[in-house]
């Protein structure tokens, strides 16, 4: 089996951001981007700011801030805290709603049939809906949740087909991790934010053990 953490992402939602205050100048007098580090494809408009430099790249739009790292795994939790904490220090007034992480792997079987490992990790014995769609060509996905890291995580399992330009498409299991913490009633929602920014390390730990849980080979 082959596994890869294909997206990894931090998101705080909010009831309104105002995407036009996220000028290159606002964003390099408040440290959270160096005068030379914007990279191509950067937007600064009304509605939306994308940011997109060697390290990270931050999506901003009216309902949410989406931060995402392209520096290696020892390194993501403390550019997570700098810069997304940073940013969200720097809006203070802004009505926070929402915190999450969002952790999607993609195993692919090598010596497993995907129908066979969609049935052995997802199909429900006696469940009279399953039965019904039990087949040679059947495949099965599941969703679970559980209280983790102070948060409600979310498991979407599914099949799915990923397609490359040049190659056969490929058959494969995507796992879609969602740590998420509601903060609109929060009184001090700033320290949750933190916090949660601070568990990145443990969420990708967590997912990871999840993933080796899979018995895929």
């Amino acid at each position: 089996m082959s596994t890869e953490l294909v997206d990894a992402n931090v998101v705080v939602a909010a009831r309104q951001f105002n995407p036009s205050v996220l000028s290159q100048l606002w964003l390099v007098r408040r440290g959270l981007v160096g005068e030379e580090d914007f990279r191509e494809g950067c937007i600064f408009a009304d509605a939306i700011a994308q940011v997109n430099t060697d390290e990270f790249s931050l999506l901003v739009v009216p309902p949410r801030a989406q931060f995402t790292t392209s520096v290696p795994r020892d390194q993501q939790q403390r550019l997570i805290v700098e810069k997304m904490g940073g940013l969200v220090h720097a809006l203070p007034e802004t009505p926070y709603r929402a915190v999450g992480i969002n952790l999607t792997w993609q195993l692919v079987p090598e010596n497993e049939d995907i129908g066979a490992v969609c049935h052995r990790l997802a199909f429900v014995p006696q469940s009279p809906v399953h039965e019904l769609f039990e087949s040679p060509d059947a495949r099965f996905g599941s969703y679970l949740s559980k209280d983790s890291l102070g948060c409600r995580l979310k498991l979407d399992m599914r099949p799915a087909i990923a397609e490359v330009a040049g190659r056969e498409p490929q058959d494969i299991i995507l796992l879609a991790f969602n740590y998420h913490r509601d903060i609109a009633a929060e009184e001090e929602p700033l320290p949750i934010i933190d916090q949660l920014l601070r568990k990145w390390d443990e969420a990708v730990e967590e997912t990871t053990r999840i993933v080796q849980a899979t018995g895929v080979q």
